[in-house]
């Protein structure tokens, strides 16, 4: 008897633990695309993210340069401007550049697409990143923020370098927020400033990576402290640690005005929390709470709010 209940006991670690490093997978690493791909895998990337992009942004005029960060990752980076967009600074072409960070599980998407598409209508020169792990971006793993910071300052020593005129704008979606903060913190960090930059958009930032990962587990109705076995497994595979990327930590240090988009019924980032958040910036613009929106649906549920608000911070601030 005593055997059974010990061989029962090991096999249910065994499959917890299981269960486990496939979460921290499923949080941490894009899958490829393949024709042939059993049905197993088709149901295993329906939850994993991926690298591969799932449309055309053809139809908006950009070139491709590819950049190196610190750590020496490759990447792909796409800049949606004319040349004198990104060079006069007269009335005509005084928009500042901004730097535009996609979200979690995906390259660009067909929701980010509409934003950078609103923002050329208004002449806005746009430089957007794939994060590493994404599309052409080199990388096998997304680490959700906490390593993407590196992508960030790299882009803005690049802009800082080519463009020294112009003011810089961060547009961070979700991941690409939290990413954007904690670049500017590592910089203050460094003792490191950005001369030029002058605002930042933040749009469905989480609290801390901890709260999103607590916030997801809540949707699927798993009890929350399934947490510390996915941090623990996240720390051995893949040197992960989820407590490093706190964007409640970085908000306090940020001089430049924000304005800060999210959804009323926004669970995966939780509205109560960004609220919070947004109350540690030192110059709060404004905070924008589009009703019976969602994580994904920002812009969607309300285009015409969205775009007034972005189009009236980024003239006000330029």
């Amino acid at each position: 008897m005593k055997k059974k209940i010990i061989w029962f006991f090991l096999s249910f670690l065994i499959v917890f633990n299981l269960i486990m490093i496939l979460s921290v997978f499923t949080l941490v690493r894009p899958v490829y695309k393949s024709a042939n791909d059993s049905a197993i895998i088709k149901a295993l990337k329906k939850i994993m993210p991926t690298r591969n992009l799932e449309i055309s942004l053809n139809d908006l005029k950009h070139t491709k340069i590819y950049l190196k960060t610190s750590d020496n990752v490759k990447i792909e980076t796409m800049i949606f401007a004319d040349t004198e967009e990104l060079i006069n600074i007269d009335n005509k072409f005084d928009t500042p550049i901004i730097i535009f960070l996609h979200g979690y599980g995906h390259p660009v998407n067909a929701s980010e697409k509409k934003r950078i598409q609103f923002l050329r209508k208004h002449r806005a020169p746009v430089i957007a990143p794939h994060f590493r792990g994404y599309s052409e971006s080199g990388g096998i793993y997304t680490y959700v923020g906490v390593r993407e910071f590196t992508e960030v300052q790299t882009l803005l020593r690049f802009i800082a370098s080519n463009y020294p005129n112009k003011k810089i704008i961060i547009f961070g979606i979700s991941m690409g927020a939290a990413a954007g903060l904690k670049a500017l913190y590592n910089f203050q960090e460094q003792s490191l400033t950005i001369p030029n930059l002058c605002g930042l958009i933040i749009e469905g930032c989480y609290f801390s990576l901890e709260n999103a990962v607590e916030n997801r587990l809540k949707i699927q109705k798993l009890p929350t402290a399934l947490i510390h076995f996915l941090k623990f497994w996240a720390s051995i595979i893949f040197n992960l640690d989820v407590n490093a990327n706190t964007p409640f930590k970085y908000a306090n240090i940020i001089d430049n005005p924000v304005l800060f988009l999210a959804g009323t019924n926004d669970f995966k980032t939780d509205p109560l929390k960004m609220r919070a958040l947004f109350s540690l910036f030192k110059n709060q613009y404004k905070y924008i709470e589009i009703s019976n929106a969602e994580h994904h649906n920002v812009y969607e549920i309300n285009p015409k709010l969205y775009e007034k608000e972005v189009i009236d911070f980024i003239l006000k601030i330029k």
